[in-house]
């Protein structure tokens, strides 16, 4: 979990950098492609480290709904 975290912190640091680098209008569809790939690579990880489905599908509703 705590590598998770660190994922999620620094995904959120580059994407502050990149904002006040480049124009929003570049930076918001490549966050709508990273945001699903990161959930389900995150969701893998979980799963191969014996956590249980349900927080793949949770993860996949998440961003279900965000979209």
């Amino acid at each position: 979990m705590f590598f998770h975290m660190i994922t999620l912190f620094l995904f959120l640091s580059l994407l502050t950098l990149l904002i006040r680098i480049f124009s929003a209008r570049l930076i918001i569809p490549a966050v709508g492609v990273f945001l699903p790939v990161s959930s389900l690579w995150m969701g893998f990880h979980m799963l191969t480290e014996n956590e249980s489905w349900t927080v793949l599908l949770v993860l996949i509703l998440i961003d279900w709904i965000k979209s």
